[in-house]
């Protein structure tokens, strides 16, 4: 086996993407940093994967942030042999065309980073980074490749070293792989080739000439082709084919025969190869002379032109054993068997294809998670107000989906409680401006602060809030 190790090799070759405005940034981000981002890797300097079989792939990430939190991403390769850096464009990263192997990457795949630490991904549990490896090898002979984490919800995040921090702690790939191809054998089944001479003309002159030339054996030798087809060489043996030319016999007047050169076309039956690999050489063209005949009749020397013959080796076609991994769960119903009279009929049974939906956790019973506001927290004493004095919070909010309402709350954190009848909340997914109904707070000197979040599954957005007093 060999091992291929790849690292990003410049500014462009590992960026992150804002999935809701499209712009890029060297800070490496999969999951959620304030907003969701999609992360694109591009490893340049690829060789010798076309045909190969992929065994192991890993992605190496330096942590820059200790976090476990939760997060909903999927991994793909660019579909391409040759995928470009990223550039400025909007959706440089999340518009490109993907491979249709791909592996999860949620937070839990990730498992737990600890900020300056070197941190792995190499599957899900079922699918992982070499079945997207594979396919590209399957396909190309990459002399890049681009992998993209593709976000879709969840605050969670595993944020890394990129190559402007630090290129030489920029994101790393190694693949294991075997080369394709090996010897290959190639024997094709010698064919006879039956040749027509055409009848001659004969043109002015007097007097009768019989001709009757004797049968002529023709050898002809296929040239040896030899294909490399990635790392595989086939060099078929070469293949005599006999010709025989049939004694043609015409009585003609004098002296001059201008026969029409033919062209015969020979097909070669296809090569058996021996291998488990599918093969699809070019076509090879071997050109064939048949030698010149020359026959003397009387004082008349025969000699027509040399006919070429061309001929078309055809392509093989080998069958190739394919092992996908199962995608849809059929269940088949068990075999019923019952009598009527003296009949007993039994049906065949049905395989019912059945696809699992994605489970949405909501309702009554699934706690909402809540994280602080930025770092501002203010000291609040209602003894220095009036006594009817009361207070309300202000907050911007947004939910990147409807079903999951944004949430946010005054929270005591003195006495580590939240302040009853502070709460907001919004199914809003633009920019919202809210503002609570008015409560009390306890006696004395303590420190607040606004949070904000919701039910876990989603992402929220929160643009700053403060907590405000009504006093006569």
């Amino acid at each position: 086996m060999t091992v291929l190790n790849l690292q990003c090799g410049e500014s462009a070759d590992d960026k992150a993407e804002d999935f809701i405005g499209g712009s890029l940034t060297a800070s490496l981000t999969c999951g959620s940093w304030g907003w969701g981002f999609d992360l694109g890797l591009r490893f340049p300097g690829v060789s010798g994967l076309s045909g190969a079989t992929i065994s192991a792939a890993t992605l190496t990430f330096r942590a820059i942030e200790t976090d476990s939190g939760p997060f909903v991403a999927d991994w793909y390769a660019e579909d391409g042999a040759a995928p470009a850096i990223f550039t400025t464009a909007t959706n440089s990263v999340g518009d490109r065309t993907r491979t249709t192997a791909t592996c999860e990457g949620d937070g839990a795949d990730f498992g737990a980073w600890t900020d300056g630490q070197d941190e792995t991904f190499t599957d899900d549990g079922t699918n992982t980074i070499a079945d997207i490896i594979q396919e590209l090898a399957d396909s190309y002979d990459p002399s890049a490749i681009v992998l993209l984490c593709i976000h879709t919800s969840g605050y969670g995040n595993r944020r890394s070293k990129s190559y402007d921090d630090d290129s030489a702690l920029a994101p790393k790939l190694d693949i294991t792989y075997t080369a394709g191809g090996g010897d290959q054998t190639a024997t094709p089944t010698p064919v006879a080739v039956p040749l027509t001479v055409p009848t001659p003309t004969s043109v002015g002159g007097t007097g009768t000439v019989t001709m009757t030339p004797s049968a002529i054996q023709v050898p002809v030798s296929v040239p040896t082709p030899t294909l490399s087809i990635g790392g595989m060489t086939m060099t078929p043996t070469p293949v005599a084919v006999p010709l025989t030319v049939p004694t043609p016999s015409q009585s003609i007047g004098a002296v001059t025969l201008t026969p029409t050169p033919v062209a015969v076309p020979i097909a070669v039956p296809t090569p058996t190869v021996v291998g488990g690999t599918t093969i699809y050489p070019t076509p090879v063209l071997v050109p064939l002379s048949v030698p010149t005949p020359t026959r003397v009749i009387g004082g008349v020397t025969l000699t027509p032109t040399p006919v070429v013959v061309p001929i078309v080796v055809p392509t093989p076609s080998l069958p190739v054993a394919m092992n996908p991994t199962p995608v849809v769960v059929s269940i088949a119903i068990p075999t019923p068997s019952w009598s009527i009279g003296t009949v007993t009929m039994t049906p065949t049974p049905v395989a019912v294809p059945i696809a699992i939906p994605e489970p949405v956790v909501s309702g009554p019973g699934v706690t909402r998670q809540y994280t602080q506001l930025g770092d501002i927290e203010r000291w609040i004493d209602p003894d220095q107000y009036s006594p009817d004095a009361v207070c309300f919070i202000e907050v911007g909010l947004a939910t990147f989906s409807a079903l999951t309402p944004a949430y946010a709350r005054l929270y005591n954190v003195t006495d580590g409680q939240a302040i009853g009848g502070s709460e907001v909340s919004t199914s809003s997914t633009t920019f919202a401006v809210l503002r609570s109904g008015t409560f009390s707070l306890s006696s004395g000197l303590r420190q607040y602060r606004i949070e904000f979040g919701g039910e876990p599954g989603s992402a929220y957005f929160c643009w700053g809030g403060d907590v405000g007093v009504l006093a006569s």
